[in-house]
C-alpha cells in the first residue's frame, strides 16, 4: 500500500478546536440539566434517552470535524496512470564524489582511479549529447546541485576537471540524495523527458539509493547507473585519514536495485544498470539517452491520488447524520431513515436506472488501465449496445469515448477518429475535452501539425487550465513552423516512421568511429574485461 501524503500537514491543528468543543458542550448540557428539574430527579427514562441523542450527535459531529480536517490537509494515497507528453531530452549527471571513488582499481588509461575514470566517461557522453540540457549534481553525504539545467556543456566540464571529495564536508556516502536532488534539478511540467546518469561505485552508509530511485521512477524520470571499479575489494583510507575500509564496484546489488524498481512500477528500463568495464558501455547509455529524441513520446506516470473530494464528503454524511441519529425513536424512525436516505443520495447514481450501466462503463474503464484492451473493447461495446437498446444518449457518449480512448491505444488511429467524430456535440465538457485532446494526439502522431493544434486549441477552449494540452499546442505549433513545405512534410515524416533518426545514426557512429579509433582490441576482450570503454 502507498504512504499517506499532505499538501498542508498544518491543518491537523484544527483538531485541537474538538477539546474546547467538547468541553463547552458539556457546561452547556450541565446548564440544560439544572435548569430543567425532572432530569435532576426522577423520570430516568426520558434522561437516559436525552443522554443517549446527546452522545450519538457529539460522536458524529466528531467524525465530521476530523473528516474536514483530514480533508483540509489535502491528502493523497494510491496511484493512478496519468497520461504525459515529452519531446527533447534533459539529462542530469551525478557524481559520487565519495572517498571510496578516490579508489585506483580502474586501468590507467581510463583514469586510474573511479571518479577520474566517472568524469572521463562523462566527457565522452557530453561529446555527443547534441541538444541535450544538462545539469551536474555531487552526491556525497547529502546531494547538491553543482550546475543547473543548462545547455552549456563548458560548465560541466569545468565541474568535471574538479572533481573531488573535499568538495562536500559532509561525512557518509548517501546515493539517494543525490537522486533526489537531480529529480528536482527538472523544472515541473517540463515537456523534455528528464533522465539521471549516475555515476557511482555502489557503496553506500544509509541504503537510500533503492528508496530514491523508486520514487524517481514513479515521477517518470528516468535513471541509468554507471557502475566503476573493480568487484574485488580494495582497502583504502576513509575520510578521516586513518580509517582502513574496504570497497569494490557493487554491480550485482546495483543491478538488483534496477531490477526491483522495474518490476514495482511495472515498467521496463525505467532502471538499467551500466557496468563501465564492459564493453560497448558507452554505446549502451547513449543509446537509453538518445533513443526516440526526435519523436514525441506518449506514455503515462503513475501519480498519486487526491482524497480532498471523497472525506470532504465523509464530512458532511456524519455532520448531517449528527441530526438524523438523535432523533431516532418509535415516533420518528421514519423520518431518520428518510434522513440517511437523503444524505447517502449524492453518493448513488441520479437514477436507479442507470446502475448497471455505469457498472458496464467502470468494468471496461478498469480493464482498460489493466492494458487488457480486447476485453475493454468488448466492454465499451456492449456499454454502446445497451444505449441504443434503451435510446439513452448519455451513456452513449460514455461508450464512444472509451472505445475510441482503447483504440488509440492500440495503435488504431483511423478506428479512433471514427468513433471521436460521433461523439456528439452536446457530450459533457470531460468527454468533449478528451475527444479533442485525443484527436489531436493522433494528427501530431500523422505529422499533421495544423490539424493538432486546432484540435488542441478547442480543447483548451472547454478547459483552459489544462497544462499537457498548452504543452502540445505549443509542440504542435514548433512542430508546423519547422515544416515549410510538403515535401519536407513527406520527408520528415518518413524518417518518423524509421527504426531511428539520421541525428541518431550519426551520434552512434560517432560513437562507434571513436571507440574504433580508441579502443581497437576491445572486440577481442572477454566478458570480464577490466578495461573501460569509451
Amino acid at each position: 500500500m502507498s504512504s499517506i501524503e499532505f499538501a498542508h500537514p498544518e491543518a491537523w491543528y484544527l483538531l485541537l478546536g474538538l477539546i474546547p468543543a467538547v468541553l463547552v458542550g458539556l457546561m452547556l448540557y450541565r446548564r440544560l440539566e439544572k435548569a430543567l428539574g425532572y432530569l435532576a430527579s426522577g423520570n430516568e427514562t426520558r434522561k437516559a434517552k436525552i443522554h443517549r441523542r446527546l452522545f450519538v450527535r457529539t460522536v458524529c459531529w466528531c467524525l465530521a470535524w476530523i473528516f474536514f480536517t483530514a480533508a483540509v490537509s489535502d491528502p493523497s494515497w494510491g496511484t493512478k496512470l496519468v497520461p504525459v507528453q515529452k519531446y527533447g531530452k534533459a539529462a542530469s549527471f551525478v557524481f559520487d564524489i565519495s572517498y571510496s571513488m578516490q579508489a585506483d582499481d580502474v586501468p590507467l588509461e581510463a583514469g586510474g582511479s573511479r571518479l577520474a575514470a566517472a568524469g572521463n566517461f562523462a566527457s565522452y557522453l557530453l561529446d555527443n549529447m547534441h541538444g541535450v540540457s544538462v545539469s551536474a549534481v555531487i552526491a556525497k553525504g547529502n546531494g547538491v546541485t553543482a550546475v543547473p539545467l543548462t545547455e552549456d556543456f563548458n560548465a560541466v566540464r569545468t565541474l568535471i576537471g574538479s572533481l573531488d571529495p573535499k568538495l562536500m564536508s559532509s561525512v557518509g556516502t548517501s546515493l539517494g540524495s543525490g537522486i533526489r536532488t537531480a529529480a528536482a534539478s527538472f523544472p515541473g511540467k517540463s515537456a523534455k523527458k528528464p533522465t539521471v546518469i549516475f555515476f557511482t561505485d555502489g557503496d553506500e552508509t544509509d541504503g537510500s539509493l533503492e528508496s530514491a530511485a523508486m520514487e524517481a521512477a514513479k515521477e517518470g524520470v528516468s535513471i541509468i547507473i554507471v557502475g566503476f571499479g573493480s568487484e574485488k575489494e580494495i582497502e583504502i583510507t576513509a575520510g578521516d585519514g586513518v580509517t582502513k575500509v574496504n570497497t569494490a564496484l557493487r554491480s550485482a546489488r546495483l543491478q538488483q536495485i534496477a531490477d526491483n524498481v522495474c518490476a514495482a512500477i511495472e515498467k521496463e528500463n525505467a532502471v538499467v544498470f551500466v557496468d563501465s568495464n564492459y564493453s560497448r558501455s558507452l554505446g549502451k547509455v547513449l543509446k537509453s539517452l538518445m533513443s526516440d529524441y526526435d519523436s514525441v513520446q506518449t506514455g503515462y506516470e503513475l501519480q498519486s491520488v487526491k482524497r480532498f473530494p471523497l472525506l470532504l464528503a465523509l464530512s458532511l454524511l456524519f455532520f448531517v447524520l449528527g441530526f438524523a441519529l438523535s432523533e431516532i425513536n418509535v415516533r420518528r424512525s421514519r423520518l431518520a431513515v428518510f434522513l440517511v436516505c437523503v444524505t447517502a443520495l449524492p453518493f448513488l447514481t441520479s437514477c436507479s436506472g442507470r446502475l448497471d450501466s455505469a457498472a458496464d462503463v467502470l468494468a471496461g474503464t478498469v480493464r482498460w488501465h489493466q492494458k487488457n484492451y480486447v476485453d475493454a473493447t468488448s466492454g465499451f461495446l456492449k456499454v454502446m449496445e445497451k444505449a441504443d437498446e434503451s435510446d439513452n444518449d448519455y451513456l452513449m457518449q460514455y461508450g464512444l469515448f472509451g472505445l475510441s480512448a482503447t483504440y488509440i491505444m492500440q495503435n488504431e488511429d483511423e478506428a479512433a477518429l471514427e468513433r471521436i467524430k460521433q461523439i456528439s456535440p452536446e457530450a459533457s465538457d470531460d468527454i468533449l475535452f478528451a475527444a479533442y485532446y485525443n484527436t489531436g494526439i493522433i494528427a501530431h502522431r500523422k505529422g499533421e501539425y495544423e490539424a493538432a493544434a486546432d484540435a488542441f486549441k478547442h480543447a483548451l477552449m472547454i478547459d483552459g487550465s489544462n497544462v499537457d494540452a498548452k504543452i502540445n499546442l505549443e509542440l504542435s505549433l514548433i512542430n508546423k513552423s519547422v515544416v515549410t513545405s510538403p515535401a519536407e512534410q513527406t520527408a520528415v515524416n518518413a524518417d518518423s516512421a524509421s527504426d531511428s533518426s539520421p541525428r541518431q545514426d550519426l551520434v552512434f557512429s560517432i560513437v562507434k568511429e571513436n571507440e574504433k579509433k580508441q579502443w581497437k582490441n576491445t572486440e577481442s576482450q572477454d566478458y570480464n574485461s577490466t578495461v573501460i570503454d569509451y
